[in-house]
């Protein structure tokens, strides 16, 4: 079930440069640990489901979403940099927002089928928030082309379709539905190319 977010509207902390720097502090640290205790083939995974994002959230709505339960975010290896964690950008605050509080998109969207899964194992949403846009997408900043992608990476997935069969003369075979057809000449009958030349397939 996609979240509802609560209408009392949360109040966001007090912000000072001083809590500003004890905070990417944090930041930083939890960032290293996940990284540390992270074997060489898996992802690492940022402990933030319970509010560890509350001193970087400004706005009623993520703040909303802090007021529920969250999920750990897992990350790909070297696609989050010290430098990011440290910048603390709100496309980035919202990008783990929506990994912690999202749901799974099935087959994910089209900008995750054609860019990969990064820099987040997972494509994930939180309905009707942050412009529907996964967090993949909403890292980048390209909110708006998630959404417009979702039909164009099922057709491309539809297009990414195994070669056909190889003839023994080493040419590919045409489906059936394309096989050429010619007329012989007599009316309500047809041959299809597939037959010989001199046994020809005739079709009433």
């Amino acid at each position: 079930m996609f979240h509802t977010l609560p209408r009392n509207k949360p109040i966001a902390p007090k912000f000072t440069p001083h809590l500003l720097l004890a905070w990417r502090h944090t930041a930083l640290q939890l960032y290293n640990a996940a990284i540390a205790a992270a074997q060489t083939n898996q992802n690492p995974v940022l402990p933030i489901g319970e509010r560890q994002l509350a001193p970087y959230c400004r706005n009623a709505r993520q703040l909303a979403l802090l007021a529920m339960p969250g999920n750990p975010v897992a990350f790909v290896r070297d696609c989050i940099t010290p430098a990011q964690v440290r910048a603390m950008l709100t496309p980035h605050i919202n990008a783990l927002l929506i990994q912690s509080y999202g749901i799974l998109v099935e087959d994910s969207c089209g900008e995750c089928c054609r860019r990969g899964l990064t820099p987040f194992p997972d494509c994930r949403r939180v309905e009707g928030q942050f412009g529907n846009s996964c967090g993949n997408c909403k890292w980048r900043d390209h909110g708006i082309r998630c959404v417009r992608s979702d039909r164009p990476c099922r057709i491309s997935r539809r297009c990414n379709s195994p070669p056909p069969p190889v003839s023994p003369d080493e040419s590919p075979t045409p489906p059936p539905s394309a096989a050429p057809r010619v007329f012989d000449g007599r009316s309500g009958s047809r041959c299809v190319s597939s037959g010989s030349a001199a046994a020809p397939i005739v079709i009433d």
